[in-house]
């Protein structure tokens, strides 16, 4: 049987943790590889197993009831996208990119989110990696202990690859 320590502070932990690598922004910014991103990471691009960046399925049901994307907005990160695809962003552009925000290079994201906004758009992400990790039975059996801030933390900010280790454990 899973067991873990328990974490009387789990709800707390767990999000701090996250916080640590993901930081928290009310704007759209540009990420370190240059994908829209918004909150505590909640990246508006998703990257598909063949490695094709695309506009996360989910999101506008994840923004339901905080934004709703304008056709400009969409037709952006299409392009975004598209970009990052194509290679059209160098890795110095992408990390300049990474330095400035949206809005300020006129981009056309012109809606903030407060922090319980960010907090239901990181537990939407969440949830959705752990589903597709096939982890529930995990979480349910480590509820509220510091081994699930740790994994959660993994599932979070590395779900490509998480997801990917999780259905293919021998890399082949």
């Amino acid at each position: 049987m899973l067991q873990g320590t328990q974490d009387n502070n789990f709800n707390v932990d767990a999000i701090n943790f996250i916080k640590v690598t993901e930081g928290w922004s009310p704007s759209v910014y540009s990420d370190s590889v240059g994908v829209p991103t918004i909150g505590i990471g909640y990246a508006l691009l998703t990257k598909e197993s063949n490695g094709n960046y695309i506009v996360k399925s989910t999101l506008q049901s994840n923004f339901n009831g905080v934004h709703v994307f304008t056709p400009g907005e969409n037709v952006l990160l299409q392009k975004v996208a598209s970009d990052l695809n194509n290679g059209a962003l160098t890795q110095s552009q992408r990390v300049a990119l990474a330095n400035l925000d949206f809005n300020a290079r006129g981009k056309n994201f012109s809606f903030v989110i407060n922090s319980a906004q960010g907090m239901t758009l990181l537990n939407s992400s969440l949830s959705s990696n752990i589903a597709s990790a096939h982890l529930n039975n995990v979480v349910t059996a480590l509820a509220g202990t510091k081994e699930l801030v740790a994994l959660e933390d993994m599932v979070y900010n590395g779900p490509g690859f998480f997801i990917a280790t999780v259905k293919n454990p021998n890399g082949t």
